[in-house]
C-alpha cells in the first residue's frame, strides 16, 4: 500500500526543530495571516507556533508540508474537530511563504491529507472554511473537489469592506471517484 502521507511533490511529517521559527518568520508574508481565518488581534509568537505544532489537541492533528526535493517546510496541514462517531472532521492548510505558493504544494498536501482521512481514518466527510477574498484557496479547494455548502454573508470585515465566508465539504466517495489515479495504492 502507498504511503498516503507522501504525494507527488510533498511529504507530510511531524514537526521538526526549526519549523516554528519558519512559521513565525513567514506569518505576515504575502498576506498569509490576513487571508486566514485567524483572529489577528494577537500576533503569533514563537511559543504559540511551538504549542500549535506540538499536536496536543485530542481531536486533531497537524503535519508539516515538506518539499520532496529538499525536505524544507513550506506549510502545514491539519485535521481538526475530528468526530469519529460522525465520521467527519475539519481541514486547515497554510502555505506561508508567497514564493512557495502556486507550485502545487498545497493541492498535493490536501490530497495527501484527504487520502489519510478517508483511507486510514475511515472518515466519511471533510469540511473547511475559507474567506471569499482568498480566490487562490477557493480555486484550489474546488479543483480538489470540495463543494460549497454554506455562505456566511458578509462574515468578514477587512479593509473597510465586508466579504462572505464559505464553508466547503467533500465526501470520501466523491474524492475517491475523482482521484482514482492518486496516489496509486
Amino acid at each position: 500500500m502507498k504511503d498516503v502521507l507522501r504525494g507527488r511533490l510533498v511529504r507530510l511529517s511531524e514537526a521538526q526543530e526549526g519549523d516554528a521559527d519558519y512559521f513565525q518568520q513567514h506569518q505576515w508574508a504575502g498576506a498569509f495571516a490576513r487571508s486566514s481565518e485567524w483572529d489577528l488581534a494577537t500576533v503569533r509568537t514563537h511559543e504559540s507556533f511551538v504549542k500549535m505544532l506540538a499536536n496536543n489537541e485530542p481531536d486533531g492533528m497537524i503535519l508539516i508540508v515538506r518539499k520532496q526535493t529538499d525536505d524544507s517546510p513550506v506549510g502545514w496541514v491539519e485535521l481538526d474537530e475530528i468526530q469519529l462517531k460522525n465520521q467527519v472532521c475539519g481541514l486547515g492548510i497554510g502555505i506561508v511563504d508567497p514564493a512557495e505558493r502556486g507550485h502545487g504544494y498545497g493541492t498535493d498536501a490536501i490530497n495527501c491529507m484527504l487520502a489519510y482521512a478517508f483511507f486510514e481514518m475511515g472518515l466519511y466527510k471533510v469540511r473547511l472554511g475559507v474567506n471569499s477574498n482568498n480566490a487562490a484557496a477557493v480555486h484550489t479547494y474546488e479543483r480538489v473537489g470540495f463543494k460549497r455548502e454554506v455562505v456566511n454573508r458578509e462574515g468578514l470585515y477587512q479593509d473597510g469592506k465586508w466579504f462572505d465566508q464559505y464553508e466547503y465539504g467533500i465526501m470520501g466517495s466523491a474524492w475517491m471517484a475523482a482521484h482514482q489515479d492518486w496516489p496509486e495504492f
